[in-house]
């Protein structure tokens, strides 16, 4: 941040993101919901959905498996993943539903990911003589071939995917109350506007309604 001029713009800090305290208009996670462990999925959405405020989106981005979740093999619970777990898109999407979040849409790319795979064990492979000067043996290299073939092939098959989950804030249950009310009687947009919690105008209204925050 700082050699790219940005330090009075960034601010990094190591905690639990369970303490946070403030509100975000953007939400970011990379790689990390596969280590949240499923006796947490709910409080992270919890998270997730206390700190967004009213018109921010969260981007989830993580490994899934489209055949439902299963126990994490073994080798990689032991040597790469310690804890690890690779959840079901479905489930992804019950438990952020289950505490107020709308999922908006969301995008796999498995097979790309294992030709990024295919490359890093490329790269290792071509780097060894480099990696093995630091003091690392020959079971570290099959260790990390292992993996990276591993992998590579569960991506190349489908057994699992990556990809990235968009998520916002549903309607506000006031906002939808005045709005079933009008449908029913057919009352214009504009007269929603006097059953409203004060300050909520009928162009707020249609904000929600319009382009990306479209009626579920």
């Amino acid at each position: 941040a700082e050699a790219e001029g940005l330090a009075d713009r960034v601010r990094f800090e190591a905690l639990d993101y369970r303490a946070l305290d403030r509100d975000f208009d953007r939400i970011v996670s990379v790689g990390m919901f596969e280590h949240v462990g499923v006796g947490h999925y709910r409080q992270f959405f919890e998270t997730v959905a206390r700190r967004l405020r009213p018109d921010g989106v969260a981007l989830i981005h993580a490994i899934g498996r489209f055949e439902g979740a299963g126990a994490t093999s073994p080798w990689i619970d032991r040597y790469i993943f310690p804890g690890g777990q690779v959840p079901a898109p479905s489930v992804l999407r019950q438990r952020a539903g289950e505490v107020g979040l709308r999922w908006r849409e969301d995008a796999w790319f498995g097979r790309s990911y294992a030709r990024t795979l295919a490359t890093w064990h490329r790269n290792f492979d071509a780097a060894w003589p480099e990696i093995a000067a630091l003091g690392f043996d020959r079971r570290f290299q099959r260790m990390w071939q292992y993996y990276l073939s591993y992998t590579e092939g569960g991506f190349r098959c489908g057994h699992a995917d990556v990809g990235q989950i968009v998520l916002a804030t549903k309607l506000p249950d006031h906002f939808r109350r005045a709005l079933a009310a009008a449908r029913e009687r057919g009352t214009a947009l504009h007269a929603v506007e006097d059953e409203m919690t004060p300050g909520v105008t009928h162009a707020e209204i249609g904000a929600y309604l319009l382009g990306i925050w479209g009626l579920p």
